[in-house]
């Protein structure tokens, strides 16, 4: 005869098995809602490291833009000077006064 001790363990696999056979729908359901809550929060580390890249570009942009802004306000600055002094040029060179055209 079959001793009472294998037959009581092989009673126990064969029943964990047949529980598993039978309950494979919820277990398929656990790792999936697992495997679901473990990429939402891979979705939010993600859109937190990509808002902070999103943020430092955004201030190097703005300070590009700033910078640039100043460059054109001089380069303005600059082009009026020239001109006017060109302006100055053509008056004094048109009433004949050549000596400050040469200038």
């Amino acid at each position: 005869m079959d001793d009472p001790e294998e037959t009581a363990e092989t009673k126990k696999k064969q029943s964990f098995l047949d529980r598993i056979e039978h309950n494979w729908i919820e277990i398929a359901a656990a790792a999936l809602m697992a495997l679901a809550t473990i990429m939402s929060a891979f979705c939010a580390y993600q859109s937190s490291r990509w808002n902070g890249l999103s943020t430092d570009h955004y201030s190097k942009s703005d300070q590009a833009f700033i910078t640039s802004t100043q460059l054109t306000d001089k380069v303005n600055q600059e082009l009026s000077i020239d001109v006017s002094m060109l302006a100055n040029y053509i008056n004094v060179s048109s009433e004949g006064k050549t000596d400050l055209a040469n200038l």
